[in-house]
């Protein structure tokens, strides 16, 4: 089952899953598709390295984001492909 197709749960917890649906659920109400598949390319990355990190999206904070970044760049990509896929955060 897709992270974004499976249903939300009644647990009070917001997860990496749910908190992705909804918010492409609201962009794709506003923003064109194009840029709905690459919100959700940069954001399920972003989503798969936090789960993979055991780090949980109600925890998530910029101390984290900045241990992502870095692993990108140790990764080779390119400062300005790092910094343009911050866009979706902003």
């Amino acid at each position: 089952m897709s992270v974004l197709s499976s249903p939300t749960p009644v647990s009070s917890e917001v997860t990496w899953s749910v908190a992705l649906r909804e918010f492409l659920l609201h962009k794709e109400a506003a923003y064109a598709p194009k840029t709905v598949r690459y919100y959700r390319v940069q954001l399920c990355g972003l989503a798969a390295w936090a789960e993979a990190n055991q780090i949980p999206f109600e925890g998530f904070g910029k101390r984290h984001l900045d241990r992502y970044l870095v692993e990108r760049l140790r990764q080779g990509k390119a400062q300005l492909t790092i910094h343009h896929g911050l866009r979706p955060l902003m």
